[in-house]
């Protein structure tokens, strides 16, 4: 009589199957989720060591020539100008404050529009030729500009300052970890996510951005003003609004109102912004970092420079 043979399974039950897939995707998904906070730790390291060594060589060259200007006599095209050569007589020392804030608008342009025409068509101050001449080998000339600046404007402009400027003796910055790309044919800083970081010479965002770019230690910080002396009252009540307004419009967007200052940032100090791993800065307009509220990015991972102290 024939015994019966014991049964062997030769594959896997259907609900077994599913249970291993599932053990293996929640693995693989925990694999990922560790590798890519592995690399964003290591993006964001990255980035940080690029813009504390850009921010170190920006502070030395804005240093250098913020006291050239200081030391340089007003030139005749601002003495000659019938709104700012009369506040020169009146008040000399903020006459050099905005002289100051001129010429380093002029060195350090965050758009391509400011690296052209500083002086918003007023032909006092003159643009950096090596600026001028960077710009038309790429076709940019004030006629082909758009009225809004392009996203990676400021970061070119960052680069532009950094490697033709006229204190400019090494190109150490433009071989920091692959950091200088070509973005629609112009080189710039980008950031280890490969995306154009944000120079801003004068950070005037709304209340909301106090969160987004941190605030100053010590009260209102304003390296080209020290003294604060464009936050003097009497200044704007002793007849000399117009040509503050002026002038205060082609250096920052801080404007007086009925009489007196109105300033929405803590600082003045020049900034520069990497959006961080999700490539979202969540600004409104980057020139003055304004917060875009409609808009924000997934989540607040931007990468900052310190203040200028």
């Amino acid at each position: 009589m024939r015994r019966p043979q014991p049964y062997i399974r030769h594959a896997f039950s259907l609900i077994e199957l599913i249970i291993i897939i599932s053990i293996i995707a929640v693995l693989l998904t925990l694999t990922a989720s560790a590798a890519f906070r592995l690399l964003g730790a290591s993006g964001t390291g990255a980035t940080r060591t690029l813009l504390m060594r850009l921010e170190t060589r920006l502070r030395q060259q804005m240093t250098v020539k913020a006291d050239r200007a200081r030391e340089t006599p007003i030139p005749a095209e601002f003495r000659n100008d019938p709104v700012f050569g009369p506040l020169i007589t009146t008040y000399p020392d903020l006459a050099k404050v905005i002289y100051v804030k001129l010429r380093l608008k002029a060195d350090f342009p965050v758009t391509f529009r400011e690296a052209l025409d500083p002086s918003g068509g007023k032909g006092i101050v003159r643009p950096i030729p090596a600026y001028v001449q960077f710009l038309k080998q790429r076709n940019v000339t004030l006629a082909s500009l758009g009225a809004t600046p392009q996203p990676y404007e400021s970061s070119v402009c960052l680069y532009m300052a950094l490697r033709h400027g006229q204190d400019t003796t090494t190109d150490e910055e433009t071989g920091t970890g692959g950091s200088v790309k070509q973005v629609n044919g112009f080189e710039c800083f980008v950031d280890a996510w490969g995306t154009p970081l944000i120079f801003c010479r004068t950070p005037i965002g709304g209340t909301n951005g106090a969160s987004l770019l941190g605030s100053a230690p010590n009260g209102f910080d304003d390296p080209s003003d020290p003294k604060n002396l464009l936050l003097t009252p009497s200044f704007y009540n002793s007849g000399t609004g117009p040509a503050y307004q002026v002038f205060s419009a082609l250096v920052h967007p801080v404007l007086p109102r009925n009489g007196a200052p109105t300033i929405s940032r803590p600082t003045l100090s020049p900034v520069i912004i990497s959006a961080g791993p999700d490539r979202k800065h969540g600004l409104a307009d980057l020139t003055r970092l304004t917060v875009d509220n409609s808009n924000p990015p997934a989540s607040n991972d931007n990468v900052l420079t310190e203040k200028f102290r």
